[in-house]
């Protein structure tokens, strides 16, 4: 099965420094994309119900741009999180890059949208 690569667009209504917190922190992480985070150095594990997975933060420009490189799968793969502020709106960006399983993109989507609502409900919209 071959990987692609996504990319999704969400806007909130916070702050660009908010938003940035609840996607490098662990209380921030634990309250919408896993239920423990532990970070060692660079190395973030991250555990779910039924299991855990490593990513090594690669890129972490303050305020604006967050990768995750994961550790132990078949190829290399990275979670991007790109933060901005629309210039007309004032409204905050965030932009997801990851990969999935191509035939599995909706479900891919349906994920992102389901998480990125709880991160909605977390920073006040």
């Amino acid at each position: 099965m071959s990987r692609i690569q996504v990319e999704y667009e969400f806007i909130f209504v916070c702050s660009m420094p908010m938003l940035y917190g609840f996607l490098t922190t662990p209380e921030g992480l634990q309250s919408w994309f896993c239920t423990e985070v532990s970070i060692e150095k660079n190395t973030y594990t991250f555990k779910w119900e039924g299991g855990e997975e490593s990513a090594i933060c690669t890129k972490n420009n303050l305020l604006t741009e967050i990768q995750y490189d994961w550790i132990g799968r078949d190829l290399a793969e990275s979670t991007t999180f790109k933060i901005s502020k629309s210039p007309i709106t004032r409204e905050t960006i965030l932009v997801i890059e990851t990969a999935c399983d191509e035939n599995e993109e909706s479900q891919e989507q349906t994920y992102w949208e389901n998480a990125i609502e709880e991160l909605k409900h977390a920073t006040g919209g």
